[in-house]
């Protein structure tokens, strides 16, 4: 059997480049990590319930967007943490039991349980019609009642579950952008 010899004049180059490579993946394994959290929370985001109101034509309450508006992201080293810094956002996401609600300094409770749609209200000035007018029914007690409680949402953990489910690929993107920098002879390898 013949020798033969294979010469590759850029091996010398491209071993560094390599070792450059591995050098850096404690970054790219941050970045991966920072990827995944936001690619979590963008998922998070594009779920998160906007309630409707209690009484329709009254804006109030859940739908105002404040769950919403109140996510955040953090990152650190080697961390990404997202969630929701609105007071309720927990029990959106996981629900509540059943739970007794006293009446609190007022010494009542109060909650709406619909509305009449009395139609426009003319204007006393102009004699114009303006905005819907609408009379709303209200329940009053000085004695506790008990909350049925409310179903979880889980729409944070799920998009944790759908994000890890894309690991791979959002760690092959963050691989390719760093791989994508090795020069082999005069061009860049892709």
């Amino acid at each position: 059997m013949p020798n033969i010899k294979i010469s590759c004049p850029d091996l010398k180059k491209i071993s560094q480049q390599m070792r450059g490579l591995a050098e850096q993946a404690p970054q790219m394994m941050q970045e991966v990590v920072w990827d995944l959290t936001d690619y979590a929370a963008q998922l998070a985001d594009a779920e998160c319930p906007v309630g409707e109101p209690a009484i329709e034509g009254v804006k109030k309450g859940g739908s105002s967007g404040t769950l919403r508006q109140s996510l955040f992201i953090e990152k650190t080293e080697n961390t990404g943490r997202f969630g929701y810094s609105a007071k309720y956002a927990a029990y959106v996401e996981y629900g509540t039991p059943a739970h007794e609600i006293a009446p609190g300094a007022k010494g009542f409770l109060a909650w709406p349980i619909g509305a009449t749609d009395l139609g426009p209200k003319r204007s006393g000035k102009t004699g114009k019609y303006r905005q819907k007018h609408i009379a709303i029914r209200w329940v009053f007690t000085t004695q506790p009642v008990q909350h049925p409680g409310t179903q979880p949402v889980g729409w944070v953990r799920k998009a944790v579950e759908d994000a890890q489910a894309h690991l791979e690929q959002i760690a092959s993107a963050v691989f390719e952008r760093y791989a994508g920098k090795i020069q082999i002879g005069g061009a860049k390898s892709a």
